[in-house]
């Protein structure tokens, strides 16, 4: 694993039907090929942020500053802790297509990141590929693999959810993000409802293993999610079907 700093170089380019070659580590997204949801963006635009490993940064007279405010925002969460990033462009889209249907990607060879649904939660796990992709190594990948019980890491004869490449940013975005994203599971047993908190994007991602993840992945502990109010992991909390669907405390999933 790589150590030591680095200065930043990020481009923002907006546009419309942008498309990219190879690419690897995109999450899945409800978006349409059509981009319903997706806010508006005129077309054309050029943008250019840059930041160093001290956080200065400058825009752009042309840049949208939503945009530049999100790529800051992602920057600095992987920056406070302490997590070496390696120059990367980000390209946002008006239509999933530009993201072959997903709400982002990570283009390894071009280096640079495409979104297509604009949130914190897609930026940092696109922003983790380059991450996982710049400071791990082999011998790093497969132990993670090995951790979480995996086939692969980012072979695309396996499902979304079975490549460690994703795990790894499912991982890291819990991590970096300012809130807990855990949300509580329902199981059912002999009339009652269980809650177990968990990531609903990947298995094995109750609190402790998720920390045990990113312990592996980048050698720290994830300290924003240690400060997490602790009666929000309540494993054993049992309530019954009336009561849960009452209470609000979760919304199991349907389809």
């Amino acid at each position: 694993m790589k150590t030591g700093t680095a200065t930043i170089a990020i481009v923002v380019l907006t546009g419309f039907g942008m498309t990219v070659g190879a690419s690897w580590g995109h999450i899945p997204s409800p978006l349409s090929p059509a981009g319903e949801h997706l806010a508006p963006m005129p077309p054309g635009a050029l943008a250019s942020v840059e930041s160093t490993a001290a956080g200065a940064v400058g825009r752009d007279a042309n840049s949208s500053h939503g945009q530049s405010e999100l790529v800051d925002w992602a920057v600095s969460r992987f920056l406070d802790a302490g997590l070496v990033l390696p120059e990367v462009s980000f390209l946002f889209h008006d239509h999933a297509r530009s993201c072959h249907g997903r709400a982002g990607l990570y283009d390894e060879a071009a280096k640079s990141v495409h979104l297509c649904l604009r949130n914190r939660h897609t930026i940092l796990h696109e922003l983790a590929h380059a991450w996982a992709h710049h400071n791990l190594g082999d011998g790093d990948r497969l132990a993670f693999v090995e951790l979480r019980q995996l086939d692969g890491w980012g072979e695309h004869s396996l499902d979304w959810a079975e490549r460690g490449t994703e795990h790894a940013a499912e991982v890291m975005a819990w991590a970096l993000m300012e809130h807990n994203t855990l949300v509580p599971w329902p199981t059912w047993d002999h009339g009652e409802t269980r809650a177990t908190w968990r990531l609903l994007s990947i298995e094995a991602s109750g609190p402790d293993e998720l920390v045990a993840a990113y312990e592996l992945l980048t050698g720290g502990l994830p300290v924003d999610r240690l400060r997490d109010d602790p009666r929000h992991y309540v494993e054993s909390a049992s309530l019954s079907p009336e009561s849960a669907r009452d209470s609000g405390e979760f919304n199991p999933p349907t389809g």
